[in-house]
This record gives structure tokens, sequence and C-alpha cells, in this order.
């Protein structure tokens, strides 16, 4: 069931008074009816209808003020009708009907609400599936529907649109990568540490969730013409601290660009290019093994001259210590020495 029908049910139902909770039955039975017409002609599609219909009912019912019990008998009886018209078993539907009425613990409406969400991630998976394999315009709901094992009726009812669909898809992704960068990164380290940071939990991500990466490289007829634009921008959303230390860095001297999007824009630049070199080579190795080489190429292209003298070899050798030490893969919270910060501290005892 989409979310503005869902929306309309608990409107219509917060809104009532319990004295006038008559009024309810005739544009609650108004929309139910319309999404049974709307619904293929298969018995599963109806009877999901019907559930998503009685469980937005039951909800809102149980967090509004409405004590009577004859509306919902009277919403029970319309469902028993319409579910018979369309094929539906009458004892299964009856089953349900039958608990519903009697269910009113928090237990029930958190298992519900699992089952629900449990739903939606599948649909969501299957469309990252379908459309890193088939592209955005190839890839029907229809195809989705299939790959997730659900009724193509489901798949609307929660997303309007492959477009409402994909959107979602790309936002959820977006935090999971947010959530994995930001766990590492705090006000302590400096403008090398963090660009390491975000290198390293950067492809470890891609890595793992190389089906949105391949869409995203697709990604013009979801996001339109600046889609790379808006997926890096996306991105530097997330991380305001990363931003905050390559403009205090450039400040301080240490980095030759005094733009902090230059330095962004080259780094995300440089690791699309590795990422891609990794996907043409069907991903025969691990990106993460590619991030020692990476970060030298970026400490030689991004700090001064003077700062490259004074921290060039203690940076780059705490690089080769940390990877030899945590293997491919380790969180920066595993490693030993997790700052580039101790790189220039040594760097600082030799020259003393």
């Amino acid at each position: 069931m989409q979310e503005k029908v869902r929306r309309q049910i608990r409107e219509i139902i917060t809104r009532a008074e319990p004295h006038k909770d008559v009024f309810l039955l005739r544009p609650l039975k108004q929309i139910l009816r319309r999404e049974i017409s709307q619904a293929e002609d298969l018995p599963g599609d109806a009877e999901e209808i019907i559930k998503d219909f009685l469980e937005e009912i039951m909800d809102a019912y149980e967090a509004s003020k409405l004590r009577s019990k004859s509306i919902l008998r009277e919403l029970f009886l319309e469902c028993l009708e319409l579910g018979k018209k369309k094929g539906v078993d009458s004892g299964d539907l009856a089953r349900e009907l039958l608990y519903f009425s009697l269910r009113d613990s928090e237990a029930d409406r958190g298992k519900r609400a699992r089952k629900t969400q449990d739903k939606r991630e599948r649909i969501l998976q299957a469309a990252l599936k379908v459309i890193s394999e088939k592209g955005y315009q190839a890839a029907t709901m229809e195809m989705i529907a299939e790959r997730a094992d659900v009724s193509k009726g489901l798949v609307y009812r929660y997303y309007e649109s492959k477009e409402t669909l994909v959107r979602e898809l790309v936002n959820s992704m977006f935090d999971r990568l947010a959530e994995q960068i930001n766990d590492a990164v705090h006000q302590d380290l400096d403008a090398l540490d963090i660009i390491q940071i975000h290198v390293r939990n950067y492809l470890e991500f891609i890595e793992r969730n190389k089906d949105f990466y391949t869409m995203i490289l697709n990604a013009r007829d979801i996001m339109g013409p600046a889609a790379r634009a808006e997926y890096y921008t996306r991105i530097l959303e997330h991380a305001p601290v990363m931003k905050h230390k390559i403009i205090e860095a450039a400040q301080q001297g240490k980095i030759k660009f005094t733009s902090f999007f230059t330095v962004y824009y080259g780094v995300m630049g440089f690791l699309d290019g590795v990422i891609h070199k990794w996907l043409r080579s069907n991903c025969s190795y691990s990106l993460v093994n590619e991030v020692p080489i990476i970060l030298e190429n970026l400490f030689y292209g991004m700090v001064t001259e003077e700062y490259a003298k004074k921290h060039r070899k203690p940076y780059l050798d705490w690089v080769k210590e940390t990877f030899a030490e945590t293997g491919p893969g380790a969180s920066q919270t595993d490693s030993a020495e997790p700052s580039g910060n101790e790189a220039g501290r040594r760097a600082e005892e030799q020259s003393a």
C-alpha cells in the first residue's frame, strides 16, 4: 500500500470524534474498494491489499480515541465481501480477520512492522541487482518483483514508480556509506588522516556494494545529466569534518590548493579511475590492496613541497606499516597507529 494511502487512512481515523465515528465508514470503504479495483486479477494481490488495509486501520484505530468496535465489524464484513469477489479464500481471510480482531499487543505491532520492512528491503536489493545487470531503462517493476519473489502489486503499493523505488534505494545506500565513513572520523584527526580514512572506507564500501556503484555509473536516467556531480555532492553532505579539515590544512600551508573542491573532486576522480580499472578486471583482486599506492600518489599530488620534505617518508612508512599489520579490509579502529599525526610526530622527532 502506497504511503499516501496509509496517510489518508490515518488522517480519517485520527480526526474522527468518538461520537461521530459512524462517518468513518464511507471514506474508508471507498479507499478499500479503490485499492481492490486497481489490483491485478490474482487472489494473492487482493489478499495482500486487504491485509495492508486492515493493518493500517488497526494501528490507526488503536492510536486514536475511538473505542467502538462496530466500525471495525463493518469494515471486516466489507473485506470479506470484496475478497470473495476477487477469489480470495474465505477461510484464509476469516482467519486473518479473527487475528486482527484479537490482536492488541505492542509485540504484534513490532512483528508486523519488521515483516513489512523485510519485504521493502528485499524489493530494494532486488532493484539494485536488476538495474545493475539490465540498466535503468531496461529494468522493469515486473523484473524487480520476480527477483524479490513478491507480487508486482506489492511493489507498486510500496513504491509509486520505478524512479521512486530507485530514489529510496540511492538514499538508503548513501546513508550506509556515510555511517561507515563518519564512524571512523573525528575532530582530532588532521586532513591527511581523514583522507586516508575516507579512501579506505569508501573502497571497502564499493567492494562490498559493487552493484550500487555499477548502477550509479548508469545513473543519468535516474539522477539527470549531472548524476556524477550529485553523487559526489551526496557523499560530501555526509562528511562535514573532512571539508573543515581540508580547508584548515590549506590555510596552514600543508596542501597546495586553496580550493576545497579542487582537492575533493581530485580525490574522488582518482578513486573512480581505480574502481573502473578494478571493474574491468572483473573484480579479480581486492580494492583495499590498492590503498597504499593511492595514498602515495595523493600525497605527492596534494601537499606542499615544504610539508612533503618533512612528512613524506614518515607518512608513507606509516601507511605501509599500517596495512602490513592490519591487512586488507581492516577497519580504521583495528589499526595500532590510526593517525597520520603520528607520522608527523615521528618526522619532528627525527629532525629535532
